[in-house]
């Protein structure tokens, strides 16, 4: 037997992929999340809430209080009375993360209360991290910044001198990266947007770069490489310019917690440890029996972790499959009743996938072999994934042609291993 999936009839209002999502007592929240299938996502401020039924079925969507960010890539927890959103990502071509905590009141009627922002932000602006809650606390794992660095290698050939002059690297956020650069004369810039460098010259003088714009090539790594050069009165060859594009910066590693207090506030935030990699984790972690678990491309990390022991050692296994933690690609992944489950998300040539892969947890947090039990209707992947109850809720995500809206159902007693 296999796991039976179910899609039900009401779809979420519109199509969103890494959208934010929580279940408490007979309701499903989804928070923001984008719209579009590719860069910029345009992502939502919508937040919408549905019934859960006991016949496997929800109700309509009902619209709620918006957020007053739009953002994707968010991490949504849900502890007494509130619901908390933190971080995530504009979704623009070059995307600006946040620090931000938002959290909101749920009502009896499972209406939400309107978004406040908290005062205990994020230790860095993150996206696309993953989030667990053990009795008292809730931990944050991985994610990405939107910190960007660069480093040039500019030289003049102004009568033949050959002066090598090496970046001073300022990498920043946002939608531009701004790199001071050493000349004799003074220090100009650089600006990186999208494929074009502007470079601002340093006050006139000898061996000063006078460059009004140059255009690279951003390849599909997204580096900005090769060898540019441009006219003016001042010639120069750009001989090496390294950057990461698009502002997607890099993959974090830390493993921050935070105290849950029962009125709503969180209290600060302290590193509990790090991964054993840098990793964009959404959707590839689970806690479960004070052990947690990371899915990293074909490699599964294990550690024991409580409040009050901290984070233990880190014990590495192979898993007979690869599934991508790339932006796009992420599958989801939760242990439930003894099972690390992993869903959908894409396999090493980012093909979206259909599959729920289940391997039996060991009392010493080992997991034994990966099963294949059932599949999603329809292949996806960067979907977001609610437990209610004993029932799994897959909303959202894409395929490898649009951006999804439907819902389906596991009843996780379907789980055969």
């Amino acid at each position: 037997m296999s796991s039976r999936v179910k899609k039900l009839s009401n779809s979420l209002l519109t199509g969103v992929l890494y959208q934010s999502s929580i279940a408490y007592n007979n309701y499903i929240y989804t928070a923001g999340g984008g719209v579009n299938f590719n860069s910029p996502y345009s992502p939502a401020t919508t937040v919408q809430a549905a019934e859960v039924f006991s016949n496997d079925d929800i109700g309509p969507w009902i619209s709620q209080p918006s957020l007053p960010n739009a953002v994707m890539g968010a991490e949504m927890v849900q502890w007494s009375n509130w619901i908390g959103l933190f971080g995530g990502s504009d979704g623009a071509v070059n995307p600006t993360n946040t620090n931000a905590i938002r959290i909101s009141r749920i009502y009896g009627n499972g209406q939400l209360g309107p978004w406040v922002t908290q005062g205990n932000a994020l230790p860095v602006a993150m996206s696309y991290s993953d989030t667990f809650i053990t009795q008292k606390s809730v931990y944050l794992v991985g994610g990405t910044n939107a910190t960007v660095t660069a480093t040039l290698f500019v030289q003049s050939t102004a009568g033949g001198s050959g002066i090598t002059y090496t970046a001073v690297t300022a990498g920043t956020g946002g939608n531009a990266i701004t790199i001071q650069y050493a000349t004799p004369s003074g220090t100009g810039s650089v600006v990186i947007t999208g494929t074009a460098i502007l470079v601002t010259p340093a006050a006139a003088g000898t061996n000063t770069t006078v460059l009004a714009q140059i255009q690279a090539n951003i390849n599909a790594s997204g580096l900005v490489t090769g060898v540019i050069t441009g006219t003016a009165s001042d010639p120069v060859v750009l001989r090496a310019a390294t950057a990461l594009a698009g502002g997607v910066g890099g993959p974090l590693s830390t493993i921050y917690k935070a105290l849950l207090n029962a009125e709503g506030s969180i209290g600060p935030w302290t590193l509990v440890g790090n991964l054993p990699a840098p990793l964009q984790a959404w959707g590839c972690t689970a806690y479960f029996n004070n052990f947690l678990f990371v899915v990293n491309g074909s490699t599964l990390y294990t550690a024991y972790l409580t409040d009050e022991t901290g984070l233990g050692p880190w014990k590495t296994s192979g898993l007979p499959f690869t599934r991508s933690n790339s932006q796009e690609t992420a599958p989801t992944t939760i242990a439930f009743g003894g099972f690390l489950i992993i869903i959908g998300g894409s396999d090493a040539s980012f093909n979206p996938q259909a599959s729920i892969k289940v391997g039996a947890i060991n009392a010493d947090g080992s997991v034994g072999a990966f099963r294949d039990n059932g599949n999603l209707i329809g292949e996806r992947s960067a979907q977001s994934l609610t437990l209610h109850n004993d029932v799994l809720l897959i909303s959202g995500g894409i395929n490898t042609t649009s951006v999804l809206n439907d819902v389906q159902i596991i009843r996780l007693a379907s789980i055969n291993y």
